[in-house]
């Protein structure tokens, strides 16, 4: 059923949820919230902690006043104490709330000078905390000019009229497993009554995920199909090495010979290629299609972004010049902000299968294009594309294709088995020569000058470098901005080119700022974790991570990946903007190892509470998490020998 066709809903509101891929009601019950907001009994302000979440209750004896640099102020008190609540340019606070009525005011205790206070509470009269109070209310992803509140009451009314959606898992396993029923679940999730509630519903769906990936891995593995695409020598690709001013690493080499002789097995390939950030991927992908342009097959890059897409292309371009096979092999650049025109005539040149070399974006698998004789595809950074977009690349060819799967998401060997056991796993642990290993600091705010001095001194030796920030605009709770800090270093950097990327910049314009980057004409670039996948800049040599303690650790050491790309030696500072030590800082300054990151995270995380947890995107699930759903994962997998053994009696 569409969105457009539920009573209630005007036009502006369909256009806003179009912006979210919400266009039927299928992908409204499929866009699960990303944290909940509790709503605690409220305590006395005499017991409030710094760093805890809490809600107090009290009377509004005061006006709120608005002070420097648009701070709003209201004081409050109990019975216990005094405090106040804190707002960044909101003047509308004085107006909204109403003098002598009881309110409950809930958000994170700050603590400056010994003082103590709520920064950005919401509040509530208290007659209308009380109906929601112990209750979870949903907090979903959005898009500008789409409230939560109005998110929320359409999926509500959604689910009041919901008919019970046919079961998806036998009733078998739903009783061996002790998972509720997917109507359940699905109202659970929306709108859970309690936090054992949320679980149960977030386990079931979870389940549901690993569930139909391990069976539909499994499958594909049982059925892999005939290889007709046999290879036989690749002068090409010996002449590409032979002109490299370096040698491939024992890691590269060892993968690359995996991947010739799945060329020349009976069935086709199905092959996970796993590096740490750095370790020389890309470079493997680039010649397994160059080994299968040489025997005069067709294959396909697929990246999550045109930046990333774009980088490889001018790599191979650079790899193909020094052979003179540029104009015999033809390989294209397709990404969606071409002109039309443009991306016809490409599209051309693949169907005509005058293209052998094809790398693009998700415009690759768009149903205008067609390939001649598609025999390999390759997908960079898997975690980023869902099932469907991975398997239509495949799916591209008229017979069983070749597939390598290239990630830099490193995976710890228990969850690893299971989701790829049904795969050819190298995994690539070796940095190319001449890099060294980034150096790491850990800082609180009272080391800010030292990150800003090597800084300065890196700028001056001709660098440039990433200032990462968790937030588009407005500075708050120790969340660092991209718009307030770029201005703030143009004013302590006049002279020097800083530039923006965030993701709510034009594609277009964000693409012209990475490419000034990458050119060098930007010595600084300011951003938020739009950086993180792929770009390679080899002149940045420093990355400084503002409020780092609010980022996961495997995020943190995707980002540091940035940099460590040349010959200079390069850095990375982690900024804890909290008042608390952070322990994953401290393993990520000692360490540079992304699978060492990877079971330490798992040892951090196994113990963390699941209520809350935000959508991971990991493996293109919509829940699941295959570090911290591990206990999950294990049960998904026996229910699925389960089923298999069962089918077969």
């Amino acid at each position: 059923m569409l969105i457009s066709e539920l009573d209630g809903i005007n036009k502006k509101t369909v256009n806003l949820l179009k912006k979210l891929k919400i266009e039927t009601t299928d992908d409204l019950l499929k866009h699960y919230p990303r944290r909940y907001e509790e709503h605690p009994f409220p305590i006395w302000i005499a017991d409030m902690k710094a760093g805890e979440k809490c809600s107090i209750y009290c009377r509004i004896n005061h006006r709120a006043y608005e002070g420097k640099k648009g701070l709003m102020t209201l004081n409050i008190e109990d019975q216990s104490g005094k405090t106040s609540c804190k707002w960044f340019h909101a003047p509308y606070i004085s107006k909204i709330l109403e003098y002598g009525s009881y309110y409950v005011f809930s958000g994170t205790v700050n603590e400056y000078l010994g003082r103590k206070y709520l920064m950005q509470p919401t509040f509530m009269k208290a007659e209308e905390y009380q109906k929601i109070m112990n209750s979870l209310t949903p907090v979903y992803p959005l898009t500008k000019g789409l409230t939560n509140e109005t998110l929320f009451k359409l999926v509500k009314k959604y689910l009041i009229e919901m008919e019970d959606p046919e079961e998806t898992l036998d009733a078998e396993i739903l009783k061996r497993y002790q998972l509720i029923s997917k109507g359940d679940a699905i109202r659970c999730i929306h709108y859970p009554a309690d936090a054992m509630c949320q679980r149960l519903a977030r386990r079931r769906l979870v389940f549901e995920e690993f569930y139909n990936l391990i069976f539909a891995l499994k499958d594909k593995a049982e059925h892999r199909g005939l290889n007709y695409y046999r290879i036989h020598d690749s002068p090409t690709m010996d002449k590409i090495l032979d002109e490299l001013p370096y040698d491939l690493t024992g890691s590269q080499k060892e993968a690359v010979s995996d991947i010739r002789k799945d060329f020349e097995k009976e069935l086709v390939a199905a092959r996970l290629v796993q590096g740490d950030v750095g370790s020389g991927k890309t470079l493997v992908a680039l010649l397994s299609m160059v080994i299968m342009a040489d025997n005069h097959f067709q294959s396909a890059l697929m990246a999550p972004t045109e930046v990333l897409a774009a980088q490889h292309y001018r790599e191979l371009c650079g790899l193909l010049e020094k052979t003179g096979k540029m104009e015999k092999f033809h390989p294209v650049l397709l990404t969606g902000s071409l002109q039309e025109k443009e991306k016809s005539k490409i599209r051309e040149k693949i169907a005509s299968g005058e293209s052998l070399i094809i790398i693009g974006t998700h415009a690759i698998i768009q149903d205008k294009v067609t390939y001649k004789d598609l025999a390999l595809a390759v997908i960079d950074e898997q975690h980023r594309f869902g099932v469907e977009q991975r398997d239509a690349l495949s799916k591209k060819g008229s017979r069983p294709v070749h597939t390598i799967i290239m990630t830099a998401t490193p995976i710890p060997r228990t969850t690893g088995n299971i989701i790829f056991g049904a795969m050819d796993i190298s995994i690539m642990r070796d940095k190319p020569a001449g890099r060294s290993p980034i150096i790491n600091y850990a800082m609180d705010e009272n080391n800010r000058e030292e990150s800003y001095n090597l800084l300065r001194k890196e700028l001056w030796a001709g660098h440039q470098a990433y200032i990462i920030c968790p937030m588009v605009s407005g500075d708050d709770d120790g969340k660092k901005s991209v718009e307030e800090t770029a201005k703030k270093f143009r004013m302590c950097y006049p002279g020097i080119e800083v530039g923006e990327v965030h993701g709510k910049l034009d594609p277009v314009k964000k693409n012209e700022v990475m490419s000034d980057f990458a050119s060098g004409k930007i010595k600084i670039l300011v951003a938020t974790t739009v950086v993180e996948v792929g770009v390679n800049v080899p002149n940045a040599t420093v990355i400084i991570i503002e409020g780092a303690n609010n980022f996961g650790m495997l995020q943190l050491h995707q980002l540091r990946g940035r940099v460590g790309r040349g010959k200079d030696q390069s850095y990375c500072i982690f900024i804890n903007t909290s008042d608390k030590p952070c322990e994953k800082l401290e393993v990520l300054e000692k360490t540079n190892d992304g699978f060492e990151i990877a079971e330490a995270d798992y040892n951090l995380r196994k113990a963390g509470n699941l209520l809350g947890t935000q959508q991971s995107g990991d493996m293109g699930f919509l829940l699941a998490d295959i570090v911290q759903d591990e206990e999950i994962l294990k049960e998904a997998e026996e229910a699925v020998y389960f089923a298999e053994e069962k089918g077969r009696v």
